[in-house]
C-alpha cells in the first residue's frame, strides 16, 4: 500500500506537469498560427466620408428649396464610390461586381458631369458589372481611343491605371509581377501599383494603352500586393450577356488609336471613358 501510495504522488505529479506543458503547448501554437478568420484582402471601393454624406445633403436641400432637377435619389444616401470605364461608346461600361452591390440608384461621374446608369449585368463569379448609361444629357462617343487585349500582359510588362479613389481622376503606373491574383487565382493577375480604396472597376492599361485588367483587390499585409481582373474576363462576361440578342450589338474594340503616343497624351485622349461611380443606397 505504501508504495502505491508513493506512486500516486508520483503520478499526480507528472499528471500535473503534463497538463502545464499542453497548455503552455497549445497556447504558443494558438500565438504563432495565423488567424485565418481575419480577411486577407480588400476590396477597393471607397466609403463616404462623412464629409460626403453632408454634401449629399446639401445637395437635396438646395433641390428642395430651389425645385432644381438633379439626378441624387430623395431618400437615399450616397454609399460607396468606385471607377468604371466604358467598353462600347454607345454608353456601357464595366466594373466590378462588389462596387454596385446592394445599389438602388447609380449615378457615374466625369469632368463635373453627371449621368445615370443602370445595371445591365452582374457577374459576382468574375466580380464583374455591366452598366448602360440611360440619360438624355450623355452624348455617345464616336470611338474609344484603347482597346481590349485578351491575352493580358507579360510578367515584368509596364502598365498604368486610372482611377477615382477621390473625387478627381488618378494616374498611376507599375508593372505586371505576377500571372496570377491571391491564393494563385487564375481569374486574376497581381500588379505593383499604387491603389486605394475608390479604385476598385478602375482600367489597367499596357503601355500601348490597351485594357489587360480591372483593378480589384489589394492584399492586407503585404505593400504592393494589388490584384486585377483579368481582361479575357471581359469578354467571356460580355459572350454571356450577348445571348439575350438586347445585346448582341455592342462591340469591344481591340485596336488601341493612342498606342505610340507619349503617355500625357494618351491620358488626356483616354480620361472622358473612365468614371467615378456612386452607389446610393
Amino acid at each position: 500500500m505504501d508504495i502505491v501510495r508513493k506512486y500516486r504522488r508520483v503520478w499526480a505529479v507528472a499528471a500535473s506537469i503534463a497538463s502545464i506543458i499542453a497548455i503552455t503547448v497549445s497556447g504558443l501554437v494558438a500565438y504563432f498560427t495565423p488567424n485565418f478568420t481575419k480577411p486577407q484582402i480588400e476590396q477597393l471601393s471607397r466609403k463616404v466620408n462623412i464629409l460626403e454624406k453632408q454634401q449629399n445633403a446639401l445637395t437635396h436641400e438646395v433641390r428642395d428649396s430651389t425645385k432644381v432637377t438633379t439626378r441624387v435619389p430623395v431618400n437615399e444616401t450616397y454609399k460607396f464610390g468606385g471607377t468604371g470605364f466604358l467598353i462600347d461608346a454607345k454608353g456601357y461600361l464595366v466594373t466590378n461586381a462588389h462596387v454596385i452591390k446592394d445599389a438602388k440608384t447609380i449615378l457615374v461621374q466625369n469632368r463635373g458631369q453627371e449621368f445615370k446608369a443602370l445595371i445591365v449585368k452582374i457577374d459576382t463569379e468574375r466580380d464583374l458589372a455591366i452598366l448602360k448609361i440611360e440619360d438624355p444629357e450623355f452624348k455617345p462617343f464616336a470611338s474609344l481611343p484603347y482597346g481590349f487585349k485578351k491575352t493580358g500582359a507579360d510578367l515584368g510588362e509596364q502598365i498604368f491605371t486610372l482611377g477615382f479613389p477621390r473625387d478627381e481622376i488618378v494616374y498611376g503606373e507599375g508593372y505586371m509581377s505576377a500571372s496570377t491574383g491571391y491564393n494563385g487565382d487564375t481569374m486574376s493577375c497581381q500588379i505593383a501599383v499604387a491603389a486605394n480604396p475608390g479604385n476598385s472597376g478602375g482600367p489597367v492599361f499596357n503601355k500601348n494603352g490597351e485594357v489587360v485588367g480591372i483593378l480589384s483587390t489589394r492584399q492586407l499585409q503585404a505593400q504592393g500586393f494589388v490584384f486585377a481582373v483579368t481582361a479575357k474576363n471581359i469578354f467571356k462576361s460580355l459572350d454571356e450577356l450577348k445571348k439575350d440578342t438586347t445585346y448582341q450589338n455592342i462591340r469591344i474594340n481591340t485596336l488601341s488609336s493612342v498606342k505610340g503616343m507619349e503617355r500625357p497624351l494618351q491620358i488626356k485622349k483616354i480620361e472622358d471613358c473612365v468614371f467615378l461611380v456612386k452607389t446610393y443606397q
